[in-house]
């Protein structure tokens, strides 16, 4: 957990490379960032990812990807989002909010 620590702008994209192959949850809630890399996509065993209260205008194309075949929800209240990928369809329940939208 990664929460309101004040992380800024961008996470590197070799996010998820090198240190966190296999991590479960990831929550980022309550920090200022602007973007985040795609190697969050390269996370196997990724359930669930917490990005609620940031700054994101948008999540990049690759996220999630095919390797995160595991990710059943993705919390994403209170950012700018402009636009998500497609492949964020796929994710059984994205959160906006108080509750969770479901696209299956």
């Amino acid at each position: 957990r990664m929460t309101k620590n004040k992380l800024r702008n961008s996470l590197n994209t070799d996010i998820g490379i090198k240190h966190w192959l296999d991590l479960r949850v990831l929550a980022l809630d309550g920090n200022q960032l602007t973007e985040i890399g795609e190697g969050i996509g390269l996370l196997e065993h990724l359930e669930v990812l917490h990005l609620r209260q940031n700054e994101l205008r948008e999540i990049p194309e690759k996220v999630p990807s095919g390797r995160n075949g595991r990710l059943r929800m993705v919390s994403l209240s209170s950012n700018r989002l402009e636009k998500f990928p497609v492949g964020l369809t796929e994710v059984n329940k994205i959160g906006f909010g108080e509750s969770a939208v479901s696209l299956r």
